[in-house]
């Protein structure tokens, strides 16, 4: 069970005073490293300039980014966001781990979509489309060590 008073540290007061565009333009880069060699033509389409924010509710992250012709684009502000995920970390890692489906998450309110409910949807049938070559090798490694600390979903 995470400690309630977690984010009151010290290291989560730092965490929470970096700025956001250095881990938004690693993030992106992520994106466009594992996910984006999976994405079909006309998916990059419907997905081209919409603003995405993901926000992790246990750690001080956010992160905003949108698809543009040469890849994913980490957003400095200049666009709200169309569509809002909003989970603790756990969450994510047990989706990218496919341990949970999407769908039971979300009904269950430990996944929030908010915004433009089609264009969520849209992205997570993608998400749950994708092989799971997608998801580097060092997740699958590193996650089963990591997931006693993170917090339950």
């Amino acid at each position: 069970m995470a400690d309630p008073n977690r984010s009151r540290t010290p290291f989560f007061a730092l965490l929470a005073q970096l700025p956001r565009y250095p881990a938004n333009a690693l993030f992106c880069h992520a994106l466009n490293r594992h996910l984006l060699p999976f994405l079909n033509p006309e998916t990059r389409r419907s997905l081209w300039d919409q603003p995405v924010r993901l926000i992790i509710t246990d750690f001080p992250w956010q992160f905003d980014f949108a698809l543009a012709p040469f890849g994913f684009r980490p957003l400095t502000g200049e666009m709200p966001p169309r569509v809002t995920f909003t989970a603790p970390l756990a969450v994510y890692c047990a989706l990218i781990a496919q341990e949970e489906d999407s769908d039971t998450l979300f009904f269950q309110r430990r996944l929030r979509v908010s915004g433009d409910t089609a264009l969520g949807l849209f992205i997570k049938n993608t998400l749950d489309a994708l092989p799971r070559e997608a998801v580097p090798a060092l997740f699958f490694s590193l996650y089963p060590k990591c997931k006693p600390w993170l917090t339950t979903p």
